[in-house]
């Protein structure tokens, strides 16, 4: 999935995970927050279900690596972090959609009444672009998880796809490497991330450089698997010894422009499905006065 609707549980569970950091780092015992010493390298994998948060695949693997390194409390706030990132995204999105699909409900409504004011043709005009809308959305669903690369190519759209597919792989890379697992063993985990077909096979072929020996900056460039300003972060922190820090900010960088480029999206949504509410409008009025004069006429 490119990225989850849910900002509640996402939400709910970086406070969990804020507030199991903070015992950790308190240096509270394991059975105080209710830890089992008997799960092993595995007591958060085990603590955090039982507190109502579902662990992906990769934050089982963070956690895990974090706990036998030692690294637990600040393995921990990263993923709370990125979990509230979720969710801000999340209600970016919802609240961005909720306005154009308000106004199609009206435009769809609109028409009705206009049909029974001899507007007999506008429901199917409205139809049509509504069923055009759900098409579409079920065939771009269906380019990005498949790697079409069409997708990519949209305009607005398309930067957009990009950035979702690039983020996610980011942040896993950040969040297994800053954990203590080496570069070679989380590179090829921080690939399957991305949700995004195109870029995941442009990652998998950078990983494939990376694991013949070549650097991790080289590899992304070669096959042009990250935004040029990704790839500038990293080959600065590859060359000053500070990966993990040039990770971050690339990060941070992606964030920032995913929100820029969806909201700009959403404008350009909004704009589209105002001018169909307003055609629609416009539409049903001139259908009732024509009526109207019309049947003035027929008194004559």
């Amino acid at each position: 999935m490119l990225f989850r609707l849910q900002p509640k549980r996402d939400e709910r569970a970086a406070l969990a995970m804020r507030d199991l950091a903070s015992a950790i780092d308190a240096g509270l015992p394991p059975p105080s927050y209710g830890g089992d010493p008997h799960d092993g390298d595995r007591q958060l994998v085990q603590l955090l279900p039982r507190r109502g948060v579902k662990l992906d695949a990769i934050e089982e693997t963070v956690l895990v690596a974090s706990w036998q390194t030692g690294r637990s409390p600040a393995a921990l706030l990263r993923l709370a972090d990125q979990r509230e990132q979720q969710a801000e995204f999340a209600r970016t999105v919802i609240a961005s959609l909720r306005y154009p699909a308000l106004l199609l409900f009206l435009a769809t409504l609109v028409s009705l009444i206009a049909a029974k004011l001899g507007a007999h043709w506008l429901p199917w005009v409205v139809g049509a672009v509504v069923a055009t809308i759900a098409a579409f959305t079920l065939w771009l669903r269906h380019a990005i998880a498949n790697g079409s690369p069409r997708a990519l190519s949209l305009p607005l759209i398309g930067p957009l796809i990009r950035e979702l597919g690039e983020l996610p792989y980011l942040e896993v890379l950040h969040s297994l490497y800053a954990s203590g697992v080496p570069l070679l063993q989380a590179n090829p985990r921080a690939v399957s991330a991305s949700g995004v077909g195109a870029v995941r096979d442009r990652l998998q072929l950078a990983d494939a450089l990376l694991q013949q020996g070549r650097g991790l900056h080289e590899s992304l460039l070669q096959t042009l698997a990250v935004d040029a300003e990704t790839l500038t972060l990293l080959a600065l922190g590859e060359h000053s010894g500070t990966l993990e820090e040039a990770l971050q900010r690339a990060i941070q960088r992606r964030r920032d422009t995913t929100k820029r480029k969806t909201t700009a999206l959403a404008k350009a949504i909004g704009a589209a499905a105002y001018a169909l509410g307003v055609l629609t409008a416009a539409t049903a009025i001139l259908s009732f006065y024509s009526g109207y004069a019309n049947a003035l006429r027929g008194l004559r």
